[in-house]
């Protein structure tokens, strides 16, 4: 899917004054894991919360479950 690209700041990239258009699914999986619950007003359940897991006591296989979740809701699997 092509969309608007976001810089390594997560800031709208910007390309001879023009915004930056180009394959956009990889940005928007690290979106998807970054994101927590609630901050995507249409879909206030997508977020798979990995710096929250990451510092609770969480096991890999329940971070992998919960990231395999989060992308097949998103319709990414």
């Amino acid at each position: 899917m092509n969309d608007i690209l976001l810089n390594e700041d997560n800031d709208i990239s910007i390309v001879n004054g023009d915004f930056h258009i180009g394959e956009s699914g990889q940005q928007e999986i690290e979106s998807l894991l970054i994101a927590f619950k609630g901050e995507f007003k249409n879909t206030p359940l997508l977020g798979a919360e990995l710096p929250r897991m990451l510092k609770a006591r969480n096991t890999r296989q329940g971070i992998t479950r919960e990231v395999n979740e989060q992308l097949k809701y998103d319709g990414f699997t």
